[in-house]
């Protein structure tokens, strides 16, 4: 039902048409601009880096979001893990992503703690965090 391909340089334009719609840029740390060669550097950084690594969310073979981690340090079994649902009919699917994300980065990777940083205003992914079992360690200013 749920499945995780590893983005590829053919993802790029799918992936800047999500970046910058309103209802996913509004809520993300960084913005970014409506700019291919862009995407296509920023693609060359992540692919050569291995402390990052996305993958497009595929639920019944159609592309809906991505999901990433970053800052992955195998030393202290840790990492941040981010997504975001970017197409608005299957936005309700946010909770249900984050489990398969969390049996691969424990199970697999065997790490032991995750960290995420959202927008304070994002009460939504908030409370999914916390049903989680994440909590709150400090704020941006």
């Amino acid at each position: 039902m749920v499945k995780m391909v590893r983005l590829r340089e053919e993802h790029l334009g799918m992936l800047l048409k999500w970046r910058t719609q309103d209802f996913v840029s509004k809520f993300m740390l960084t913005q970014v601009d409506n700019s291919m060669e862009n995407q296509q550097r920023w693609f060359a950084n992540i692919s050569n880096n291995a402390q990052f690594r996305y993958w497009v969310i595929y639920y019944k073979s159609v592309p809906i979001g991505v999901v990433n981690l970053a800052e992955i340090d195998p030393i202290n079994l840790k990492c941040n893990a981010g997504y975001y649902i970017g197409d608005e009919n299957y936005k309700s699917l946010g909770a249900v992503i984050l489990p398969y994300l969390y049996n691969y980065i424990f199970k697999n990777l065997g790490f032991r703690k995750i960290f995420g940083s959202v927008v304070s205003d994002n009460d939504r992914i908030l409370q999914i965090h916390k049903i989680h079992g994440y909590r709150t360690i400090g704020y941006y200013e």
